[in-house]
C-alpha cells in the first residue's frame, strides 16, 4: 500500500543485532546532526546557524559539515572539532573558534527517530545506588525488626512479647486507679490477653498505695492497629484517647475511629476518580470556550458587580468590612478588564484554548492515557512501600531508651553509621519520587508526540499506536532510564539552587532596570521540559534540555506557554476539586446503599474525608496528565510551526546528503513526493487554523 503522507519507512537493517545498532546510534547522539543549531563569533559578530549536512569523512578540504546561517542565510563549508567544540571556516576567515552547541533548530519527527540507550552513566548511578540501598537493606534486616516499633513495654521497662519473663505476654494493658473512676495511662503492665470482663484482676501498680496491688479488670479488647488493650466502654475509651493524644498526637483519634472495613473506600474512590476525570475531559474537549467565557466574566463584570454590592452593604451600615471587599473586588475586575481586552491576551486565549482542547482530544482518543495516572500511583506507592520498610528497619537498628525510669515513652540513638544510612534512604527516597514523576511525564510527551504527529486521514488519526502508555514505558525503561535518572537527580538537587537564582535575578532587575537574568539562564534549562525533546528525538538529557529551552526562546507560539500554564492552573483546580467532590459523593452513595460501616456518623464522616484525601493523588494524577499533555501538545504545535515556516523560506530546498545517507530536508519536513504542506496534516481540529496561520474563532469579551 502506499505510505501515508508524512511517514518514512524505517530503514532496513541487516546483518547487526539490535544491542550493536543501539550502541552505535548511541555513539552517534553526542555528534552534531542535521538540524543541530550552534553559535559562534566571525569578526567580531555573533552568528547563529543550522547543521544542514553531516559530510562523509575524506574531503578536499577537510570540512566535515555544511551549515546555514541563520541572520543571512548564506551557506558556508566547516571544519568542525566536536571533542573540542572548535569550528574553523575559509569563508569567514575563522581558525579554532570555540563555538556553543544551542539546541535543535529542526527536530525530526517522532517516525524519522530510532531510539537507542542515552546517558549511560546515568544508568550506572542509579545501579549503584541500588546496590548501595540493597546492602543497607540486607544490615537492617539482619539487625532490626519492626516489632522493635510495634512492641509495647510495660512500667518496668520490659518489652512485652520480648524480653525475659513476658515473651508469653504480647499487649500491654492499662490498669484501672485505686478508686476505679479512671484509667491509668501512666503504669501499663504485659497481659497474654486482653481483659473481657470485671471478673478477673491483675496485680498493678498504684500511684496512691505506692506498691503493687491487686486490681479488678475492666473490658477491653485489641484493635489490631497497636498492641494496647482499649476499653470496651465508651467513656473511658475517650478518657485513654485525651490522655494517649497528648503523646502521639490528635490524628491518631481519627484513625481509631477508622473501621476495620475502611478498605473499601479505595475502589470506590478509584472508579468515582476515574469516572470524573473522563467526564472532566470530556466536557473541556466539547465546551472549553464556554468554561473561558464563565471564568472571562467571573473575573471582569461579576467582579466589579460583587465589588459595587460590597460597597453598598457597606455604606448601609451592616458590615464595615465591605469597603475593604468592595475596593479589592474592583481594583481585580479593573486589573482584569484592562488585561484581557488586549488583543495580544485575547490572541494567546485563544491559542492555549487550542492547545488545550486538543491535548482533551488526544487524551480521549488514547483511552490508555486515562489508566496512567493509576499506573504512576502504583508505581509510586510500590516504591514508598519497599523504601519506608528499610527506612523503619533501619530505624530499629538504634538502641532505644526510656525517657525516664518509669516512662512508657522512648527514644532511639543511632550510631553514625546508621544516620549516614538514614539520610541516605531519606535521599533515596526523594529522588526516586522525582524519577517516577520524570518517567510519567516522558511516557505522557512520548505518547502525546507520536499521537500528534500522526496524520489525519478523512479527519481521522488511524495509525497512532494502541495501548501507547504501555508501550512508551518499555521505551523509557529500555532506552532512557539513565537520562531520566540522571536528569531527575539533576532537577532535585539543583531545584533549591534554581529558586534561589531566580529570586535573586528577579529583585536585582527590580533594583537595577535593564539587568538580564544571567544567573538563573545558567540553570533554567533543567527542567521537565527536556522530556518533551528526550521524546522526541532520543539525545541526551542535558542536549534535550538545551534543546527545549532553543526551541522556547526562538518560537513565538511556544512563548504561549504562560499563557497556557494560567489557563490549565484554574482548570486543575477546578478538576481537582470536582474529583475529590466526586469521591466523596461516591463514597456517601455506596454508604447509604451498603451500610457496611455501622450507624455512626463520625465513622461515615471519618471515611468520607479518608475518600476525599485518597482522591486527591489520583486527582493530581490526572491534572498532571493534563498539564503534561497540554504542553506536549503546544511543544509540537511549535515544532510544526517551524517546519512550515522553513518551508516557506525553502520553496524549492537543494537536496544534500546526510551521515546516513538520507536527504536532509525531505526527512524533515516528511516530503518524498513534493506534496504540499496542508496534505500533511497533523494538527487537530482545535489547532489548525492556527497552525496554517489563520485566526481561531476567539474569545469574546463581555462588555
Amino acid at each position: 500500500p502506499p505510505p501515508i503522507p508524512g511517514r518514512v519507512p524505517p530503514p532496513l537493517r541487516l546483518g547487526r543485532s539490535a544491542g550493536a545498532r543501539a550502541l552505535e546510534r548511541g555513539a552517534m547522539r553526542d555528534r552534531l546532526q542535521c538540524g543541530s543549531a550552534i553559535e559562534f563569533e566571525a569578526n567580531g559578530e555573533e552568528r547563529r546557524a543550522v547543521v544542514s549536512t553531516v559530510l562523509p569523512p575524506g574531503q578536499a578540504d577537510q570540512c566535515t559539515h555544511e551549515l546555514e546561517c541563520l541572520q543571512t542565510g548564506q551557506d558556508l563549508r566547516v571544519r568542525l572539532n566536536e571533542d573540542s567544540c572548535m569550528l574553523s571556516c575559509s569563508d569567514l576567515g575563522i581558525v579554532d573558534e570555540y563555538y556553543n552547541f544551542c539546541g535543535m533548530h529542526m527536530p525530526a519527527l517522532p517516525a524519522h527517530i530510532e531510539h537507542s540507550c542515552t546517558d549511560i552513566c546515568g544508568l550506572f548511578f542509579l545501579l549503584a545506588t541500588l546496590c548501595i540501598l540493597a546492602w543497607i537493606g540486607k544490615q537492617a534486616i539482619q539487625n532490626g525488626s519492626l516489632l522493635r516499633l510495634h512492641t509495647s513495654t510495660d512500667y518496668e521497662g520490659n518489652m512485652c512479647g520480648r524480653s525475659p519473663g513476658v515473651e508469653d505476654k504480647l499487649f500491654s494493658y492499662w490498669c484501672m486507679h485505686s478508686n476505679e473512676s479512671s484509667v491509668n495511662l501512666k503504669y501499663p503492665i504485659c497481659v497474654d490477653e486482653c481483659p473481657q470482663s470485671n471478673a478477673s484482676s491483675h496485680v498493678c501498680y498504684s500511684e496512691k498505695l505506692g506498691f503493687a496491688a491487686l486490681i479488678p479488670d475492666y473490658p477491653s479488647k485489641n484493635l489490631g492497629l497497636s498492641p494496647y488493650c482499649w476499653p470496651k466502654d465508651y467513656a473511658l475509651r475517650e478518657q485513654v484517647k485525651e490522655e494517649r493524644s497528648q503523646e502521639i498526637g490528635s490524628v491518631f483519634r481519627g484513625i481509631l475511629l477508622i473501621p476495620d472495613n475502611a478498605w473499601l473506600v479505595f475502589p470506590v474512590t478509584c472508579v468515582s476518580a476515574s469516572i470524573m476525570g473522563y467526564l472532566y475531559f470530556k466536557m473541556l474537549e466539547k465546551c472549553v470556550d464556554f468554561m473561558i467565557l464563565v471564568f472571562v466574566l467571573a473575573a471582569t463584570n461579576l467582579s466589579v458587580i460583587c465589588g459595587l454590592l460590597a460597597f453598598y452593604t457597606a455604606y448601609s451600615g451592616t458590615d464595615a468590612r465591605g469597603w475593604v471587599v468592595g475596593a479589592g473586588l474592583l481594583l481585580f475586575g479593573c486589573i482584569a478588564i484592562h488585561v484581557l481586552s488586549k488583543s495580544d491576551t485575547q490572541a494567546a486565549i485563544g491559542k492555549a484554548a487550542g492547545c488545550i482542547e486538543a491535548a482533551c482530544e488526544c487524551i480521549n482518543q488514547e483511552f490508555s492515557l486515562l489508566m496512567e495516572p493509576i499506573v504512576s500511583l502504583t508505581i509510586r506507592i510500590t516504591i514508598l512501600l519497599y523504601l519506608f520498610a528499610i527506612l523503619l528497619l533501619t530505624v530499629t537498628c538504634g538502641d532505644m531508651e526510656r525517657l525516664q525510669k518509669y516512662d512508657v515513652r522512648k527514644h532511639i540513638v543511632f550510631s553514625a553509621d546508621e544516620s549516614g544510612s538514614l539520610g541516605f534512604i531519606l535521599f533515596v527516597i526523594f529522588w526516586f519520587m522525582e524519577m517516577s514523576t520524570s518517567m510519567s511525564q516522558y511516557v505522557l510527551a512520548w505518547v502525546s508526540e507520536r499521537w500528534y504527529f500522526t496524520p489525519y486521514v478523512n479527519d481521522q488519526k488511524l495509525d497512532w499506536e494502541r495501548h501507547a502508555v504501555f508501550k512508551g514505558y518499555f521505551n523509557a525503561i529500555r532506552y532512557h532510564m539513565g537520562s531520566i535518572a540522571f536528569g531527575s537527580f539533576l532537577i532535585l538537587t539543583l531545584r533549591p539552587l534554581r529558586i534561589m537564582l531566580h529570586i535573586f535575578d528577579t529583585l536585582q532587575a527590580k533594583l537595577c532596570p535593564g539587568h538580564q537574568q544571567q544567573h538563573f539562564r545558567l540553570l533554567r534549562h533543567i527542567s521537565k521540559d527536556a522530556y518533551l525533546m528526550l521524546a522526541m528525538c532520543s539525545d541526551t538529557f542535558l542536549r534535550s534540555a538545551k534543546s527545549a529551552e532553543y526551541m522556547r526562546n526562538s518560537s513565538e507560539d511556544f512563548k504561549s506557554i504562560s499563557t497556557l500554564n494560567g489557563l490549565q492552573g484554574i482548570f486543575q483546580f477546578g478538576g481537582l476539586l470536582a474529583i475529590s467532590l466526586a469521591s466523596g459523593l461516591g463514597t456517601l452513595l455506596f454508604f447509604q446503599l451498603f451500610p457496611v460501616f455501622g450507624p455512626d456518623t463520625k465513622v461515615r464522616d471519618n471515611v468520607i474525608w479518608i475518600a476525599m484525601a485518597c482522591s486527591v493523588p489520583i486527582g493530581i494524577g490526572y491534572m498532571t496528565l493534563f498539564d503534561t499533555v497540554g504542553d506536549t501538545i503546544l511543544y509540537c504545535w511549535a515544532v510544526q510551526q517551524s517546519r512550515y515556516h522553513y518551508r516557506l523560506s525553502h520553496q524549492r530546498p537543494k537536496s544534500v546528503t546526510g551521515w546516513n545517507g538520507a536527504t536532509f530536508l525531505p526527512s524533515l519536513l516528511g516530503d518524498y513526493q513534493g506534496e504540499t504542506f496542508e496534505k500533511v496534516n497533523y494538527a487537530p481540529e482545535a489547532l489548525r487554523e492556527l497552525v496554517l496561520g489563520r485566526t481561531r474563532r476567539g474569545i469574546t469579551f463581555p462588555c
